[in-house]
């Protein structure tokens, strides 16, 4: 059975993904996400360093996100470890496109699809999500929404519903 979430229901967590973005510390680049279910968000998180680490997650010139931060997918799936939730089957909102290193996180936690806004450079990891099944849409500029289609690129999604 297909899960049926709301257009604007979608926008609405992107928002929600988008203030969560705000509590990085990250100068270049600040990336907010949240893992809902139904329509409950079950974990949220952030790009940003262990907790007691220093908060600075570029190098010093600036120039490169320091290896130690943990990317924003990661930390919210790093959330359910504290509670009684699962992973299994939710759909994770994020600002930005996940890396491929996020990517395999994802799988891993058998998330069902992801929905995002701002591409990445390396489509990799969105490809492996295809090709094993996971439902990704990109937020447009304007809102809408377009689905990536699994014989490669975007096709426009043309409907108040969408179906993971």
């Amino acid at each position: 059975m297909s899960n049926v979430y709301k257009h604007r229901h979608i926008l609405a967590f992107m928002k929600c993904a988008e203030n969560f973005a705000d509590l990085s510390h990250a100068k270049r680049l600040q990336v907010g996400a949240v893992l809902i279910r139904g329509d409950q968000i079950l974990a949220q998180g952030w790009n940003g360093t262990l907790p007691g680490e220093p908060n600075c997650c570029e190098t010093p010139d600036g120039s490169a996100t320091l290896p130690s931060v943990r990317h924003a997918e990661v930390n919210c799936l790093n959330k359910l470890r504290h509670s009684s939730e699962t992973s299994v089957g939710g759909i994770m909102i994020v600002t930005h496109q996940p890396c491929p290193r996020c990517s395999e996180e994802l799988i891993q936690a058998k998330v069902h699809g992801v929905v995002y806004r701002h591409p990445y450079r390396d489509q990799s990891g969105i490809d492996k999500l295809i090709s094993l099944g996971k439902t990704i849409y990109q937020i447009q500029p304007d809102d809408t929404i377009m689905r990536h289609h699994n014989t490669g690129g975007l096709v426009y999604y043309d409907s108040e519903t969408l179906l993971f």
